[in-house]
């Protein structure tokens, strides 16, 4: 057997030394390669479990849960795969997680719980405007507090929130943007308002450089991990009891509402970030109270 498997986990890295999730998955690919299994198949798990790296990021393949699972199947639905591509891709992280669980990398495979059904885009959760409010007023911290303001006010994805500099903070006038690095490493300008601007000062202080929401560990300063993200949310949606809030709601009701009071639905494309304009009119659902306000203002609606 020659080395093209191992040399094609590592193509699209491009590193020197592999990451231990790198090894692993180079293992699992081999291993399925000696089992006799199609080089079509072994290369859509390539991908697959290429992905899921990028997606989990510094999360050891050892501490996944299957929240962190379904959260990447959310990101690839939002990304517009189609449901026949959710189930491929669903396959390749059982078969990946079942040979970590053969080797005792993970005591039991975070998939086990996961149906093999067939998946469909759900309308987003959205949250109303007064609970965004309230999950702002019940943070404790100032970089929670930030954190929230942040989400909402740009609609930006975890990713994206926790790659956030302060030299790419852009000021015109009474007029605050910031630059956003999204998928593909495509750029984009989303304005900030004054609120969020003065939730961020304190974080910034008279730093002009580095990354917007910083972590000090081990000494050392780097930006803050998707974990620490969803630990700031569910903190404020505790103590504001409001239950089920994920941080991509904030993207959600961030294009939600901003449909809602008349922005057209290509402008929030922009916004977002989003590349086919398929994938943005998800939003363009209403929420029944809103659509309820709407036929009020019908001639007819208050006959009997």
């Amino acid at each position: 057997m020659d080395n093209r498997t191992e040399l094609a986990v590592m193509s699209s890295h491009a590193v020197t030394v592999p990451s231990p999730a790198q090894v692993l998955l180079r293992d699992f690919l081999l291993d399925i390669e000696v089992r006799g299994v199609a080089a079509r198949t072994i290369e859509s798990y390539r991908r697959t479990g290429l992905d899921f790296l990028d997606f989990i990021g510094s999360l050891p393949l050892e501490s996944v849960r299957p929240a962190d699972i379904r959260e990447f199947m959310g990101w690839l639905m939002d990304r517009g795969a189609s449901p026949n591509t959710i189930l491929q891709k669903t396959f390749a992280l059982r078969a990946l997680f079942k040979f970590l669980e053969r080797l005792s990398v993970v005591p039991i495979s975070p998939c086990r719980s996961m149906s093999l059904r067939k998946w469909r885009r759900k309308l987003p959760k959205t949250l109303t405007p007064e609970q965004v409010d309230r999950l702002v007023d019940a943070t404790e911290s100032d970089r929670d507090h930030a954190i929230i303001l942040t989400l909402y006010a740009s609609g930006s994805r975890v990713s994206e929130l926790i790659g956030m500099r302060v030299e790419n903070i852009q000021c015109n006038g009474e007029h605050t943007a910031i630059r956003v690095c999204g998928k593909g490493d495509k750029e984009r300008l989303v304005p900030l308002n004054k609120r969020t601007m003065d939730a961020l000062r304190p974080l910034i202080g008279d730093r002009t450089s580095g990354f917007l929401f910083e972590s000090n560990r081990k000494a050392r300063v780097c930006a803050i991990t998707r974990r620490t993200v969803g630990k700031a949310v569910k903190r404020a949606a505790l103590r504001a009891g409001i239950p089920h809030v994920n941080p991509h709601m904030f993207r959600h009701s961030f294009a939600t509402h901003l449909h809602e009071r008349g922005a057209d639905i290509f402008t929030v494309k922009e916004l977002l970030g989003h590349e086919n304009i398929a994938t943005t009119q998800i939003y363009t659902h209403v929420s029944q109270a809103h659509l309820r306000r709407t036929m009020e203002l019908h001639p007819h609606w208050n006959e009997r």
